[in-house]
This record gives structure tokens, C-alpha cells and sequence, in this order.
């Protein structure tokens, strides 16, 4: 059952008076949906060939004539069992009055919010961790985002193989 037809029926159980003022807007405000309405049909699909190379290497770290080419490489990975990719991204700020030396990143040389990403092959996002400061190693951002520990218990295809996370070389690479 959607959360418009949860909401659907609550309305209907009010005005039948099968439940209270109290109730109705205790539940009608429990059952609204965190994600926005988005009228996704309303847009223009999705065509690389559309994009310039300024928004192909915005959008996706790539030269526009290169994405087909790692496209490739990924539907042609080695490992069989890599269900998702994970990096770490630093996104500079401007430079704090005060706590300097918790937000800069020595690495980048520059202060900035770091973020976890785990994109799926489809090319959404699977997990989103962060903001965390600056200095912070992609290896400990994992660590304290327990996203290890969450996919260890669902980490697996429908045969029951263990799926493996894989990420750049400072990243550890783990069977989850």
C-alpha cells in the first residue's frame, strides 16, 4: 500500500468517524512520504550525446568521449561479484574564522566537507554518508559510516554469493 492510499483511507476512516481529530492527524502526518514529488515523465530522457563537454566532465568526473569507454569496461569487469563502487569526496568550503585545522584537508590543500558515496551499476546512489570534516581518510569515513556492518547482513546475490564493495586504492577492498 502507497502513502497516498495509506492517506486515502485515513481521510475516508475520518469522515466515516471510525477515528479521532487526535488520531487522524497524528497518522496523516506519520504516513507522509520523505521524498518529494517529482514528475520525473515531465523531462527530457536522459541522452549523453546532448551533453557538452563541460557537463559531461561535471556530471560525471569524464571526458565526454570517454564515457562510453568505461561503460564498456564496467558491463566487462573482472569481478564477477562487484555489486557496488565507493569513493570519498572532498567539497571545499570557505575558510572558517575559527576550527581551521578540523575542515582542511591536507591532501586537496584545501578546507572542505567530506562526503561517502556508494553508486550502484544503474548509476544511482546507494548510500550517501557525511558531511564529515575535512581531514578525515576515506578508510575511517567507511569505518564510522558502518556501511560495512549494514551490508554484511544483506550483501549478497539471489544465489547467496557474497558481493564484494570496491573502491580506490586507499579504500579497503572487502567481500561485505
Amino acid at each position: 500500500m502507497s502513502f497516498d492510499e495509506v492517506r486515502d483511507s485515513l481521510v475516508i476512516s475520518f469522515a466515516e468517524g471510525l477515528i479521532t481529530d487526535e488520531e487522524f492527524l497524528f497518522l496523516y502526518e506519520e504516513y507522509e512520504s520523505v521524498n518529494p514529488f517529482y514528475p520525473y515523465w515531465e523531462f527530457e530522457p536522459f541522452c549523453l550525446d546532448s551533453l557538452d563537454s563541460s557537463e559531461s566532465k561535471s556530471e560525471f568526473r569524464l571526458e565526454k568521449e570517454d564515457v562510453p569507454f568505461v561503460a564498456d569496461a564496467l558491463q566487462r569487469s573482472p569481478l564477477k561479484n562487484c555489486f557496488r563502487f565507493i569513493d570519498g569526496t572532498v567539497r571545499g568550503i570557505c575558510r572558517p574564522d575559527t576550527n581551521q585545522r578540523v575542515v582542511y584537508n591536507g591532501h586537496k590543500r584545501v578546507q572542505g566537507l567530506k562526503f561517502q558515496s556508494v553508486a550502484l551499476p544503474n548509476g544511482l546512489i546507494g548510500n550517501l554518508y557525511g558531511p564529515v570534516e575535512g581531514r578525515r581518510h576515506d578508510a575511517g569515513m567507511l569505518k564510522d559510516s558502518g556501511l560495512l556492518n549494514d551490508l554484511s547482513r544483506v550483501g549478497f546475490n539471489t544465489r547467496g554469493e557474497v558481493l564484494c564493495l570496491y573502491g580506490i586504492q586507499h579504500t579497503p577492498f572487502v567481500p561485505i
